[in-house]
Formats: C-alpha cells, sequence, structure tokens
C-alpha cells in the first residue's frame, strides 16, 4: 500500500484488493500467507498524513472482503481521523503540565498554537475539523486564562510561558 500511495500521490482510503500491484514490484507471498494465517488479509488503509517522508495511516484487517459501503465509510472517517491527527500534533509539543498549570484545555492549546502560526480562525477550524465560531470561543477563553486581550498578547505571553513550541510565534517574541 505504501508504495501506491508514494507512487500515486493519492492520500484517499483504499482496500487493498482495489489497489493495482506496481510495475516492478512483486507482491509479497509470504505476508499474504502470514495475514491469511491471521484473518487480516483483507484491508483498507485509511491515510492520515501523506506528505513524503512521512505517511501515517490506520490499516484495518480482517478475513473477509470490505464493501463498497466499508470503503465510503473509511473514506468520511478519515477526514475525522484527521482532524484528531493535527490536533494531537498542534498539542503534543507543548508541555501539558504547563498549559494545565494556566488552565487551558486541548484545544484552547491547539487553537493558540494554531494562531501563533498565523493561522486565521478559518484556517485553524479547518485543521481542527471545529466551526469557526468554535475556535473564537477557544480562544476567547485563552484569552481571559492568559489575562490578555487579543492575539497578539496572547502568543507573547503563551511563548513566555513556554505554552508554544519552539519554532511557533517566534518572530513575534523578543
Amino acid at each position: 500500500m505504501l508504495a501506491y500511495y508514494l507512487a500515486t500521490g493519492d492520500d484517499r482510503a483504499h482496500d487493498l484488493d482495489d489497489v493495482p500491484v506496481l510495475p516492478g514490484r512483486r507482491a509479497c507471498g509470504a505476508w499474504r500467507e502470514l495475514a491469511r494465517a491471521h484473518a487480516a488479509d483483507r484491508q483498507i488503509a485509511i491515510p492520515l498524513v501523506h506528505a513524503p517522508p512521512h505517511h501515517h495511516s490506520y490499516v484495518i484487517g480482517r478475513g473477509e472482503r470490505f464493501t463498497a459501503d466499508d470503503l465510503r465509510f473509511a473514506r468520511r472517517l478519515q477526514g475525522l481521523l484527521r482532524g484528531l491527527a493535527r490536533q494531537v500534533a498542534a498539542t503534543r509539543e507543548v508541555p501539558a503540565d504547563r498549559a494545565t498549570e494556566v488552565g487551558l484545555t486541548p484545544r484552547e492549546t491547539a487553537a493558540l498554537v494554531a494562531v501563533a502560526e498565523g493561522l486565521t480562525a478559518d484556517a485553524v477550524a479547518r485543521r481542527l475539523a471545529i466551526s469557526p465560531r468554535t475556535v473564537h470561543k477557544h480562544l476567547e477563553r485563552a484569552y481571559a486564562k492568559l489575562g490578555v486581550r487579543d492575539r497578539v498578547s496572547a502568543v507573547l505571553r503563551a511563548g513566555r510561558l513556554g505554552l508554544l513550541p519552539d519554532d511557533t510565534g517566534s518572530a513575534l517574541l523578543p
């Protein structure tokens, strides 16, 4: 599957049975036998990140073929999983204890990190798979907890408190 994704640039969920074997590559018979022995030779891959050299996917395996409905569901689920992955990535580099000390929730922290990267509320909403109104609410609460009234002040305060990843908003920090 990875070879297919790398060769085509396609980043949609796919059923392994529907992916062609690429020229110059042989199907891995030993792998198929091992997967079959564990009733996992039918697989759907759901890519979360496909930006070479990084590729992160969920792979679901079972012994029976996946239906067209299963694949449609996997593709709908893919958007939700990508949104969750982006939120995890946005908060991963922020020390949880520091955010907790200030009283920031993971969503408020993720929104604040994204704003520090220069994203608009609409862009933050797309990244976190939430509405722009929800982004504004998260930021409003974060501002109150940080004791500020605007984005620039929030980013500066968050940076000074160590709430932002090292490279986020660094152009704004003294």
